[in-house]
């Protein structure tokens, strides 16, 4: 999961596109001239089918879906607890908005929790922590849904959705910038206290799209802080 503070504008892009009209010259074709074959126009391509990720097809999907919790599965018993990982710089960046092919990676650091509810039948995750070039950051809110396990290879698939808002000021005017992330993961144990992550996110800046995101990084089992 990833943020990255940036300072820059708004630029409106208009882009225009002209057609230029043909007329015909010259004197009429001869009466003799043999018509023109016809033109075989060529078949449609057929549209593939793109399979939904799943524990026989493990793909990470194009980030920006919503987390539907009321969805959500039970990850493998060896998940529960809480861990902890850096994402050291990313795998990949699609630029999307103003100046966004000028972001760099920065160290990421954050904890989740995944417990049992009251129930004792549903889980849910929480992110405690959220660490991002040194300063820790409080989400204003965080959705995540499940959206499979695989039991025998121990791993499972994620779909969050995170909300930062930063307040800063420029010159003498404050200024409140609200980022979303919204990210696909896999997560695959590598032991009882180890686990591996990769992903990609998709980054918005007050509600528009500005870059996706490609990442990785290795969590360790940690304490729970709040036990």
């Amino acid at each position: 999961m990833r943020r990255t503070i940036l300072r820059g504008g708004l630029i409106l892009i208009f882009c225009a596109s002209a057609a230029g009209a043909q007329t015909d010259a010259g004197s009429m074709r001869s009466q003799q001239e043999p018509p023109s074959p016809s033109v075989i126009q060529p078949a449609a391509p057929q549209s593939t089918l793109e399979l939904p990720t799943g524990p026989s097809n493990p793909v990470l999907e194009i980030p920006g879906k919503q987390p539907d919790v009321t969805q959500s599965v039970v990850l493998p018993s060896q998940f529960v607890g809480c861990w902890e990982g850096t994402i050291e710089n990313f795998d990949s960046l699609e630029p999307i908005g103003f100046l966004s092919s000028m972001v760099r990676g920065a160290h990421v650091t954050y904890r989740f929790c995944y417990l049992p509810n009251p129930d004792g039948a549903t889980y849910r995750l929480e992110l405690r922590k959220l660490v991002i070039a040194e300063k820790e950051l409080t989400p204003t809110s965080f959705e995540n849904q499940v959206v499979w396990k695989d039991d025998r290879n121990g791993t499972g698939y994620l779909r969050n959705h995170v909300v930062v808002t930063q307040h800063s000021w420029f010159l003498f005017i404050p200024i409140s910038v609200q980022t979303e992330y919204y990210a696909e993961e896999i997560v695959a144990l590598n032991n009882s206290n180890g686990l591996n992550m990769h992903g990609t996110q998709l980054m918005k800046l007050s509600g528009k799209d500005y870059a996706r995101i490609g990442f990785h990084a290795d969590f360790q089992r940690v304490t729970d802080d709040h036990q």
